[in-house]
């Protein structure tokens, strides 16, 4: 005769024994079989955290970048990062700071003059990169290419002069002060002595914004009718 489990005392609505089992079976097999241990939960769960920490944080930083976009905008990088870049190339292949009027009297002498001089020395060194030679052309006629170039720099800040002066003149012309008395700008100051060393004469002093104009406005146009340069 079989034993047969008695289930009269157990309370309506308890599990029985072979009902605990079942459940016991079900919850192992949901996770491969085998029970979750704590510490692995406890893993899981941190990791969880971090995760949702983690994309909190990207999402804080993404909301400061638009912000940055929409607020500011793209800005031209400043004229001296181009010239660095720019330079580079000619520091490597031998020229320095020393040699920048040469080499901007060089360049003055036109296209034609400057290719019939780059093949003539290319001759010798035909598979030479075109920036090595530059430092030789410069050497061949120094003087001469220095002169060039302080007159095309010379050129270059006096169209400048030209343009912010005429225009500041042009603002004051209804003005009820002098502007003649006031004192020279800066921008005077640098052209006068510019303009005296080029010309071979003394550099003036003390003299006003008005005499000033005057003294450019002579020996400038000179300067201009004296010599003319590709700028």
């Amino acid at each position: 005769m079989t034993d047969q489990v008695d289930t009269t005392d157990s309370p309506k609505g308890s599990p029985t024994a072979g009902q605990t089992n079942r459940h016991a079976r079900r919850a192992a097999a949901a996770h491969g079989g085998a029970k979750v241990p704590r510490d692995r939960k406890a893993r899981a769960q941190r990791l969880a955290r971090y995760l949702e920490g983690e994309i909190a944080a990207t999402a804080d930083q993404r909301v400061v970048l638009l912000k940055a976009l929409n607020s500011s905008g793209i800005e031209e990088p400043h004229r001296d990062h181009h010239a660095y870049h720019l330079g580079a190339d000619a520091h490597y292949c031998g020229l320095a700071s020393g040699d920048a009027l040469a080499m901007m009297g060089l360049l003055s002498t036109g296209p034609a003059n400057v290719g019939r001089l780059l093949v003539e020395a290319a001759k010798a060194i035909p598979n030479i990169y075109v920036g090595r030679l530059w430092p030789r052309l410069i050497d061949a006629n120094r003087d001469e290419y220095e002169a060039r170039g302080r007159h095309v720099a010379w050129q270059r800040r006096w169209a400048a002069y030209k343009v912010d002066h005429d225009s500041w003149v042009a603002s004051l012309a209804d003005a009820t002060d002098d502007w003649r008395a006031r004192a020279m700008t800066s921008g005077q100051r640098h052209l006068v002595r510019d303009t005296a060393v080029l010309l071979d004469i003394d550099i003036p002093q003390g003299m006003t914004r008005g005499a000033a104009h005057d003294w450019l406005t002579r020996h400038g146009a000179n300067i201009v009718y004296r010599k003319q340069a590709v700028r």
